[in-house]
């Protein structure tokens, strides 16, 4: 089966997604990282660069003005990370990505 990462978020062990994956079979299995491990999640990491980088102490007076600089340097970390590592495959900065 296809195996799923996931970070113990408490809705991912559910009863409802208990009951989902199991009418699943072996189709998906979720693999729980360690109960606090940012080390092991990129999001945590890039969660910890935005902050360091934008969001603590931001001057912006809106949310709008704020959610345009935190978009503005995830775009030029992305831009940075290409030419430092080539060519990165969607996968890659799909994980690296905020929705």
């Amino acid at each position: 089966g296809q195996m799923l990462v996931v970070d113990n978020y408490s809705i991912q062990s559910s009863r409802i997604v208990r009951d989902y994956l199991a009418r699943l079979g072996d189709v998906v299995v979720l693999h729980f990282l360690p109960p606090y491990s940012p080390e092991h999640n990129d999001i945590e990491r890039l969660w910890r660069e935005v902050h360091a980088n934008v969001t603590r102490n931001h001057r912006c007076r809106t949310i709008d003005d704020l959610m345009n600089r935190v978009t503005w340097y995830l775009r030029r970390e992305a831009r940075q990370r290409r030419r430092s590592h080539g060519t990165i495959n969607r996968r890659t900065l799909n994980r690296r990505a905020v929705a």
